[in-house]
């Protein structure tokens, strides 16, 4: 008996596909709620992975537009700040957080005159009954 007619030697005729990394992270194109938690999972992995400049590259192009996104991308910057003592470093966190505080402010609901009365009648009567008892 032939010892391996037929079957391809260790490593001859057989190879293996890799794929490439990516060169850059992919954007997405829109982003929902259910793609913004996601890609703030990854970074908050990345992050935790000690991959901070990769977590920033995939927060920063949404950043100005998901709050989610702001949040994590300012927060990181902070925390760079808090470890290097730059002053560089130190000016960019504190500016990401307020471009981050007018991000998340753009996404907060907003109560009409009607409503914030009737909240704050709907209030007084919860604490006038509890009060009673």
């Amino acid at each position: 008996m032939a010892s391996g007619a037929g079957a391809p030697a260790s490593g001859a005729g057989e190879e293996e596909n890799f794929e490439d990394a990516f060169e850059n992270i992919p954007v997405a194109s829109k982003m929902d709620l259910k793609c913004s938690l996601e890609e703030c999972a990854m970074a908050l992995n990345l992050f935790l992975n000690n991959k901070f400049s990769e977590a920033l590259e995939l927060l920063r192009p949404w950043s100005k537009d998901s709050m989610y996104h702001a949040l994590g991308y300012g927060t990181i910057l902070v925390m760079q700040a808090a470890m290097t003592f730059e002053q560089q470093d130190i000016q960019l966190g504190i500016s990401t957080m307020k471009e981050a505080l007018q991000t998340c402010q753009r996404f907060r609901k907003r109560s009409t005159v009607v409503e914030s009365l009737s909240n704050l009648v709907s209030k007084q009567s919860v604490d006038q009954l509890s009060e009673g008892h």
